[in-house]
């Protein structure tokens, strides 16, 4: 497996974000009314209100397919979050799945603040990459696309199961199956997942399983570990966090 490079919150240095921080507020300052949609790019859809700019010469550093050739870069009036939600909907929409993600983060700066975040998705031998960064002012948000493994320089999750079979709990979002086993009463399942919080994915499951029934036995949020009775069923969810993404482990044992 290939080594990842050091990304986001290390490499957005205070200099180079209190330049992209001055660089958005011009940008906003002097498109206040460019409200045009550039269109298609490719069948991928352009966020409305956005138009074609250079991003600051650090800022592909930050996403992890920053590098590739097949790159579109824009800037619009908007929020990083909002842009990266609307193109997550759009790709979702479109059969595209998520296989990598680095989640929206809030960088402090004396003059402000930034927001950075980037997906990965994927259909068959189609990667899509949408990155975006700013802040009140505006976003810079760049669309990558090649092969889903020419987006990352490590392992991404399949775009699809690698297995299938009953599933006795529901899985969490954008998760894939990765493995399914039954033995005797027993089954056995590994999911895959780019969400990489534990306690997120821990919370979910604990809310999930108790409004329909579940008991909680033992658990602890902060490690990601549940083991829920309902019945004569029992059910055991661990999750084991990587760099990259995350996999869930579900144990169900009945009688």
């Amino acid at each position: 497996m290939r080594k990842a490079p050091a990304l986001a919150v290390l490499a957005l240095v205070v200099v180079g974000a209190g330049y992209l921080a001055l660089h958005l507020k011009s940008a906003g300052e002097t498109r206040k009314e460019a409200g045009e949609n550039v269109g298609e790019e490719k069948e991928i859809p352009i966020y409305p209100g956005s138009v074609p700019e250079n991003l600051p010469s650090f800022l592909p550093s930050q996403f992890p397919f920053g590098g590739v050739e097949n790159l579109s870069s824009f800037w619009v009036k908007k929020a990083a979050g909002e842009v990266l939600e609307w193109y997550r909907g759009i790709l979702k929409n479109r059969g595209y799945a998520l296989v990598g993600m680095q989640g929206l983060m809030t960088i402090g700066l004396p003059t402000g603040s930034l927001e950075l975040g980037w997906f990965i998705f994927a259909r068959e031998n189609e990667g899509v990459g949408v990155g975006a960064a700013g802040n009140e002012n505006g976003s810079f948000y760049l669309l990558a696309r090649g092969e889903p493994s020419s987006l990352a320089p490590w392992e991404l999750l399949p775009s699809s199961d690698q297995a299938s079979g009953w599933e006795p709990i529901p899985r969490y979002p954008d998760s894939v199956m990765l493995s399914h086993s039954v033995s005797g009463n027993r089954v056995q399942l590994t999911y895959g997942s780019p969400e990489r919080n534990v306690t997120t994915l821990a919370y979910w499951f604990r809310q999930t399983l108790t409004l329909q029934g579940w008991a909680i036995e033992d658990e602890n949020l902060f490690s990601a570990f549940l083991l829920l009775r309902r019945g004569e069923n029992q059910v055991r969810i661990e999750v084991l966090t990587g760099p990259f993404h995350s996999t869930i482990q579900v144990t169900h044992t009945s009688g």
